[in-house]
């Protein structure tokens, strides 16, 4: 028996710094499986660039709810925050209502320190779409019709809105079933683009405005200070931040689906 404490200490790996932070801001200790699994997601997108270039990211398809709403880039800033009781289901994620159920993520677009007006990335892992139409938003943050950002699969059984740091949007045609990671992309002042299953699938001509300076809102839309167009989707994992090469894109879509087959979720 008085070997057995500095074997263990021998044979349990060395858990990256950033990973140690994420475990410490559970209320309920993951399991050491869990640990496992965020290390080895925290390591690959440290090793693909992704992790140096965003503001938030957070795995919503978590053991319980309190896991679910933690900014793993920065744990304790960003934290999401329920609204009205969206449903968590544990290893899937948080739904929404399409009444008044949403999140809240305190990210503000016009002042975080790495998504910027012409260089922005955003998205989420939609695990279950809308199906209530009517433009339903996922999420975003819209001044008016001045400024968006925002991403949506409900304006139709087959569509999905894009929209970043422009006043006019794209929409791509997905098919019957849109779910799994879509994100827009702003790498310029001249255009963004739209991404589905970490490719690109459109390239939109727009000229970039200023960051709307509402923070975003994820199961709606948080259009000057009010939630509206609130979906029924559920959905699993959330990012933001500085714009994401093409290559990175289908990393994080790997990365993602990776982390999500591993919980069960897909």
């Amino acid at each position: 028996m008085a070997v057995a404490g500095p074997r263990r200490a021998i044979l349990e790996p060395s858990f990256l710094p950033q990973s140690r932070l994420i475990f410490s801001a559970f209320t309920s200790a993951p399991s050491y499986q869990r640990k496992l699994l965020i290390n080895k997601t925290v390591a690959s997108l440290i090793a693909s660039g992704i992790w140096n270039k965003l503001d938030a990211l957070g795995f919503m398809a978590a053991a319980d709810s309190q896991a679910a709403r933690i900014n793993w880039i920065a744990p304790g800033t960003y934290t999401l925050v329920a609204q009205n009781s969206p449903t968590f289901t544990t290893d899937r994620g948080y739904m929404g209502d399409g009444s008044s159920a949403y999140l809240k993520t305190g990210v503000d677009p016009s002042t975080t320190a790495k998504f910027q007006q012409n260089s922005g990335s955003f998205g989420l892992y939609a695990r279950q779409v809308d199906t209530l139409g009517s433009y339903r938003r996922d999420g975003g943050s819209e001044n008016g019709a001045t400024s968006l950002l925002s991403l949506n699969s409900g304006s139709a059984a087959d569509k999905i809105g894009f929209n970043n740091n422009a006043a006019s949007g794209a929409t791509y045609y997905y098919g019957s079933n849109p779910t799994g990671l879509r994100a827009v992309n702003r790498s310029s002042s001249s255009a963004f683009d739209c991404y589905v299953a970490g490719s690109s699938v459109q390239n939109k001509v727009a000229s970039s405005v200023a960051p709307s300076a509402y923070e975003i809102y994820l199961l709606a839309a948080n259009v000057s200070g009010s939630a509206n167009n609130i979906s029924n989707a559920q959905i699993s994992f959330w990012f933001v931040g500085a714009s994401l090469s093409a290559a990175q894109h289908a990393s994080l879509n790997t990365i993602v689906n990776t982390y999500l087959a591993a919980v069960g979720a897909v």
